[in-house]
């Protein structure tokens, strides 16, 4: 399996910390950069080309909904994921019409991080290397 790049983008470094640490039992995907606003997410995708993004709705800067719709015109197979600490039902329109592959409620991201992610790339599996 082809080992599948991510970049993590919320303001809040806990919150970052913590996606690093669920997706550290995960070998393969590797985080490839971190960004706390919407300007360092833009030079990362350029220079790192992941495969996915983790984004926060409300990024500082330039919003992550904005920069989902700026990326996918760039770089259409770069996968992005938006996150919102609110219940993402009233996002989910918006998010797919600006191109983001999933939608997940910052407290569900335990839960819903690595299904969303089997979800987008159906042709790998991720398991936890514990199990």
């Amino acid at each position: 399996h082809k080992i599948k790049t991510l970049i993590i983008a919320d303001s809040n470094p806990g919150f970052r910390k913590n996606v690093n640490d669920l997706l550290s039992s995960y070998k393969n995907i590797m985080v490839v950069g971190e960004a706390e606003d919407g300007y360092e997410v833009v030079t990362q995708v350029f220079d790192l080309n992941p495969d996915l993004i983790l984004m926060d709705f409300s990024l500082k800067g330039i919003s992550g909904l904005a920069l989902t719709k700026m990326i996918k015109l760039e770089l259409p197979r770069v996968n992005i994921i938006l996150c919102s600490i609110d219940d993402c039902i009233q996002y989910k329109i918006t998010a797919d019409k600006a191109g983001a592959s999933g939608c997940i409620v910052k407290k569900n991201i335990a839960k819903d991080l690595i299904r969303t992610i089997n979800e987008i790339f159906t042709d790998d599996s991720f398991h936890s290397i514990s199990n």
